[in-house]
């Protein structure tokens, strides 16, 4: 029993000592879908100084882009969110909730949206987001997406 209960010490431990340090996130193609992002949901919301979140190479879809615009809300620091890299499966309806959450990513420079499926009016979606908040990215990557011509 104490054994146990000195595991769930250092475990909380671990998690405080994360959301205190955690600097550089790297979940690129692990899979991740929208169970995996709420499972990172706390830590990624309460890391104060979270700066790089990569989550390229994924096939995140509708669900994993609600549960992403969710943890976005919390990531105030986040400088560098790259999505990039085929099979995100990030499409207009996508953009228009992850705009949800990158509206409240006030230290945002670089956004990688590369090789999902964007069209017009998902741009259109991220323009107005970015318009309204004032936000001027350094880098926006829109390449091998749907925005035909």
């Amino acid at each position: 029993m104490a054994r146990a209960a000195s595991g769930l010490l250092c475990a909380g431990s671990m998690m405080t000592a994360l959301r205190t340090a955690l600097v550089h996130l790297d979940l690129s193609d692990i899979g991740i879908d929208a169970e995996g992002i709420r499972a990172f949901d706390g830590l990624l919301k309460e890391s104060k100084r979270l700066l790089f979140l990569d989550l390229s190479g994924n096939e995140m879809g509708d669900e994993a882009a609600v549960a992403l615009a969710g943890v976005l809300l919390g990531c105030k620091a986040l400088t560098r969110l790259p999505v990039d890299v085929d099979d995100n499966n990030i499409g207009d309806e996508e953009m228009l909730t992850l705009g949800i959450g990158l509206e409240h990513c006030k230290a945002l420079s670089h956004l990688d949206l590369n090789g999902n499926e964007i069209g017009r009016l998902g741009v259109g979606d991220l323009a107005g987001v970015l318009g309204n908040s004032g936000k001027a990215l350094a880098c926006l990557l829109l390449g091998s997406n749907a925005l035909g011509n």
